[in-house]
């Protein structure tokens, strides 16, 4: 974002992280397919497979945007 690049972000359970990054100027969006129709490049951190499959896969998932 320092270098004039958009940030967007959604959270899964826990808010604390993406209001960091709102802090830091990033736009928060209701989900991931919404962060896929934002942006060229996604970086995903979750703490599960179970998790990264629903982020990706999901019925509003990154794959669906």
């Amino acid at each position: 974002m320092d270098a004039g690049h958009e940030m967007h972000t959604t959270f899964h359970q826990r808010r604390g992280p993406a209001d960091e990054l709102m802090a830091m100027g990033a736009e928060t969006v209701p989900t991931p397919r919404d962060v896929a129709k934002a942006t060229d490049v996604i970086i995903i951190v979750l703490p599960s497979d179970a998790e990264l499959k629903e982020t990706v896969f999901g019925s509003t998932g990154i794959l669906e945007g």
